[in-house]
């Protein structure tokens, strides 16, 4: 490895690896990546994704205040600890979606807040004939289970309560450096276990009017996905906007129309809602049957074609001054008993619950 990169994988996390490196060891990678890694000390994260689903028309103020309400509460001071943000955008039924993720880096101050709100913290209000629907989906990673990788070293994500930033990183714009990057994969070769099973949803019932919880399967993967070009010159914004976004909707169009086929249990594309009402920062938040389906979906020729448009963009600006449009991902392979699924009154192709009441995925 070059003196000047930095390995992506925490050095308190590296161990002799029986399984190897997606890549030659020569290769060197062709621009800059970064990650965000936690202290020793921190063995597991806390991630919530919680929403609202309605009808456009529907006046959703007052549930999606109460939900900003309650996780405003969980921070305390200036702790560096937990940190939330709101977007919104539209799922594959046409319902207005609007997506709350809340991080805890210490799971104890997690279930302190936990304990403080009523159960039906994310419904209250609510009801199960209403116009609204909520979804409550919660992953506890151990940090052996996650790896980031940001184009500059502004935080998004768990990279607000992370506790370092790296140098330029080594195992990154190669097939499989996204599975290379999991502290897991060295010696695991993460393969799934089962289907996600629903708890309390009878054959060919309805979704809605319930309270449905799904039981997830090992080794399950989240990916976020994002992209924000606030900072990014007038002429890196453009080629964003008439290059690189059309290739991005069509990479992402069969996740829309027909997730299952791909492995993918479901896909969000939101806009975060900023205090400056700004509209410049997506990403797409999707759950994964096994690394091998993703690793599969990538490999689509729309795929390539995303990445030769971005990245020659990307690389050119990097050798002349500096690209200032960051793109960033975070992922986590889970275990079974790091997630938790609940939905209220939601529709059937919400979440979790289009796999629990299809046949349509096809594991790799």
């Amino acid at each position: 490895m070059h003196d000047s990169l930095e390995h992506a994988i925490p050095p308190h996390l590296i161990c002799e690896r029986t399984r190897p490196l997606h890549k030659n060891a020569t290769r060197e990678p062709k621009g800059e990546s970064y990650s965000f890694w936690f202290d020793p000390s921190v063995e597991n994260i806390v991630i919530l994704y919680v929403g609202l689903q309605f009808r456009e028309g529907a006046d959703a103020d007052v549930p999606t205040a109460s939900i900003r309400r309650y996780l405003s509460c969980a921070r305390t001071g200036t702790d560096s600890g937990y940190y939330y943000c709101e977007a919104a955008g539209q799922d594959s039924e046409n319902y207005q979606n609007v997506v709350f993720t809340a991080y805890w880096k210490d799971p104890q101050d997690y279930r302190t807040w936990k304990a403080s709100v009523p159960e039906d913290w994310y419904h209250e209000g609510l009801s199960l004939d209403g116009p609204f629907g909520a979804f409550y989906e919660l992953y506890t990673p151990n940090v052996r289970d996650l790896e980031t990788s940001f184009s500059h070293t502004i935080p998004h994500g768990w990279g607000h309560i992370a506790d370092h930033t790296t140098r330029p990183t080594d195992l990154h714009d190669y097939m499989g450096s996204m599975r290379d990057r999991f502290p897991r994969s060295q010696t695991d070769d993460l393969i799934p276990g089962g289907r996600p099973e629903a708890i309390n949803l009878p054959a060919g019932a309805e979704t809605r009017g319930r309270i449905i919880t799904v039981k997830p399967h090992n080794n399950a993967v989240v990916l976020n996905s994002g992209q924000r070009w606030k900072l990014a010159v007038e002429d890196e914004q453009e080629y964003y906007l008439r290059k690189t976004k059309p290739k991005l909707d069509i990479f992402r169009s069969p996740l829309k129309e027909s997730s299952l086929q791909a492995g993918c249990y479901f896909e969000r594309f939101l806009f975060l809602n900023t205090p400056e009402g700004d509209s410049c920062h997506s990403f797409s938040y999707s759950l994964w049957h096994s690394q091998a389906n993703l690793e599969a979906f990538v490999l689509r020729k729309a795929h390539q074609e995303l990445m030769g448009v971005a990245f020659l963009d990307y690389f050119k600006r990097q050798k002349t001054g500096g690209s200032r449009f960051e793109t960033y991902h975070e992922a986590m392979v889970l275990e079974e008993g790091n997630q938790q699924f609940e939905y209220f009154n939601c529709h059937p192709r919400t979440g979790m619950l289009l796999a629990v009441q299809s046949e349509g995925l096809v594991p790799v």
